[in-house]
């Protein structure tokens, strides 16, 4: 594998030193030449981690498609300020040639980088260089301005809000994606799912990931906010299981707004399996390796480095271990989309308690706007089809969703027992313990919990 340069470019990114208006920013990608950095681009990337509140893992994918967008220019010696609808054709048609490259994703790649001019021409790098202007805007200049850059206006809905959208007119043959084509794992195929995550070197974190996102509908970067100082202290675990209420957890959602993940007991119960084994061996190994090592409070670490785990580890993980169970068009932001579609089918009982459905508009509004609060959406018009699967659902069988949550629950608790087995299979005299629990002999386990107890305690 050839050696990235400077000349070729280098993305790095901020660490928790950076410091813009009092706030940690840690996880800004910068750009890097040989001539040193590329402070127009980076710029941007922190305008839309910090401004428009984007995912980190989003953020570094836009600079994964700036970067070899500038090395191109660089490469044919064209300023970045002068690029035009042609050079953006001769761009394209590179793109094309290569024959690896989708025109889906050509398409996303040429809509990023016009949403990086657009941005320049916003702030005050360019001027009147792209054309994302109306007719009454321009007045009588409206046949004067010749963009370097063309676009075409887009209506767009949202809800009842109408708005306009831009896109570049240089574009190739297709269209982005939609999520109509993806797959929502039944709950067989969940099955085979986590039996192969638990099975994998890091598989009580890895499955904990999945769990998070299943269970809560947190999206990767939410997960990997979770901290260990905002987890119930161990001693108030036992009256937390014993309500049964799920614990508040404040992470910031996309867009930068605070909001709360919900977590389960049992899944907080999970969480210190994870925390007192699989994780305090990691962070003890760094500790002893690395000079200098802290601690992170970040609950979901590295195995290797011991840092707060990247969402780009997590979108790996993700996507081989849907591909080794078997689950195509898949991957963790569809168990996602199952908790979002369960969520409005908890609101919709809530709301029609003896299953009659009125054709009440604003008891459904009421109840679309709850759900895209609690998954943390600004707008309510990507939960809309979930509603309407819950309504057909539930004229066609009231018994669904129980059926469906009755079969979670009782894979969480299997869950359970394999992490546990994972964690007593290595240590010393404990192998005995896992293998009874994996017999199902749980009074013959417990014993031999408690001699083991007993033998440490003298």
């Amino acid at each position: 594998m050839a050696r990235i340069t400077r000349a070729d470019g280098i993305i790095i990114h901020t660490d928790h030193r950076c410091v813009i208006n009092g706030e940690e920013r840690p996880g800004i990608p910068i750009l890097i030449w040989s001539d040193g950095i590329d402070e127009i681009a980076s710029e941007w990337f922190g305008s839309l981690l910090i401004n428009e509140g984007l995912e980190g893992s989003s953020v570094h994918e836009y600079a994964n498609i700036l970067r070899p967008f500038l090395r191109f220019c660089r490469r044919e010696h064209v300023r970045w300020q002068d690029v035009d609808d042609d050079f953006l054709v001769r761009w394209r048609d590179k793109l094309i040639s290569g024959n690896s490259v989708s025109p889906d994703r050509i398409n996303a790649c040429l809509q990023t980088i016009f949403q990086y001019y657009c941005w320049a021409q916003e702030v005050g790098y360019l001027k009147y260089h792209v054309g994302v202007y109306t007719d009454e805007e321009l007045g009588d200049r409206v046949n004067d301005i010749k963009f370097r850059i063309t676009a075409r206006s887009v209506v767009k809905f949202d809800g009842d809000r109408r708005y306009l959208s831009w896109r570049p007119t240089v574009r190739t043959r297709g269209g982005v994606q939609l999520d109509a084509g993806r797959n929502t794992p039944t709950e067989e195929e969940k099955r085979r799912l986590w039996a192969v995550v638990i099975n994998s070197v890091q598989g009580v974190r890895d499955s904990l990931i999945l769990s998070w996102a299943e269970q809560t509908g947190a999206r990767r970067s939410e997960i990997l906010q979770v901290r260990k100082s905002q987890l119930p202290k161990r001693q108030e675990m036992a009256s937390v299981l014993k309500k049964g209420l799920p614990w508040p957890i404040p992470v910031r959602r996309k867009g930068g707004k605070i909001g709360k993940l919900k977590a389960p007991p049992r899944l907080l119960r999970r969480m210190y399996t994870y925390i007192d084994i699989q994780r305090a061996a990691v962070v003890a190994r760094c500790r002893e390796q690395i000079v200098g090592y802290y601690e992170p409070d970040e609950v979901f670490i590295s195995s290797r480095t011991g840092l707060p785990l990247h969402p780009d580890s997590v979108t790996t993980m993700g996507r081989r271990n849907f591909a080794k169970a078997g689950i195509p068009r898949a991957n963790i932001h569809r168990l996602r989309a199952d908790f979002a579609k369960n969520t409005v089918e908890k609101f919709v009982a809530a709301a029609f308690p003896n299953g009659t459905i009125r054709p009440d508009t604003n008891l459904l509004e009421t109840i679309i706007f709850k759900s895209a609060e609690m998954m943390g959406h600004s707008g309510t018009s990507s939960l809309r089809h979930y509603l309407t699967d819950v309504l057909n659902e539930r004229l066609q069988t009231s018994a669904v969703t129980t059926a469906a949550e009755l079969e979670a629950q009782i894979r969480q608790l299997e869950l359970s027992i394999i992490e546990l087995m994972r964690v007593f299979d290595p240590l010393d005299g404990l192998s005995q313990v896992a293998e009874n629990i994996r017999n199902g002999k749980l009074r013959k386990a417990a014993k031999l919990m408690r001699q083991h107890a007993d033998k440490l305690s003298n």
